[in-house]
């Protein structure tokens, strides 16, 4: 068995959570605490399980990917980075793991915010593509397409909730795609 795919694979996980832990130590959120509600487990189940069962099928079945996997995969990995990194930047101490307000935490609509509502979510997608894209992982497709369910939950919660509590944002909606430009 050549190992040398799971340690790229591996690689690519750790650039992509430094890159997103640097952000947040540098705004000041990363020690933050989010109540409880239930989508949390929703979506941090998802993540797990498609960030270790691409690496289980690839071990199973014995695959090596191809150049053109490990490439479209690299590439979404990268989006997933700088999505996730630039969206903390722009949010600021605004990010909490939970569907909540942050305390004194204006509207953002700036940086990547001015263009779309959720590039957080964006980045998770991202990675949810680029886990089994990278490995060749095809079985784990059927994982990716549950996340991006549960993501399109969260972000339907966090909208409602958002345009109840936060000032602006029913406007906000109206001016912004919530992740894809002239698509969602």
């Amino acid at each position: 068995m050549d190992y040398r795919p799971i340690i790229a694979y591996l690689a690519m996980l750790v650039l992509y959570r430094l890159s997103e832990m640097a952000a947040m130590v540098w705004v000041g959120s990363w020690r933050r605490r989010p109540k409880w509600e239930w989508t949390v487990p929703l979506v941090v189940g998802s993540f797990l399980l498609i960030l270790i069962a691409p690496v289980l099928e690839c071990l199973y079945r014995g695959t090596r990917p191809s150049l053109m996997a490990y490439a479209s995969g690299g590439f979404f990995f990268l989006l997933a980075i700088l999505f996730r990194t630039r969206g903390h930047l722009d949010l600021r101490r605004g990010f909490s793991m939970a569907v909540e307000r942050v305390d004194g935490q204006p509207l953002v609509d700036t940086g990547l915010y001015r263009h779309i509502r959720h590039p957080l979510y964006l980045g998770t997608l991202c990675l949810f593509v680029a886990c089994p894209m990278f490995l060749a992982a095809r079985l784990s497709w059927v994982l990716t397409f549950l996340g991006f369910l549960a993501v399109y939950v969260r972000i339907r919660k966090e909208e409602r909730f958002l345009a109840e509590q936060m000032t602006g944002y029913k406007d906000y909606m109206t001016r912004t795609w919530a992740l894809i430009p002239k698509v969602y």
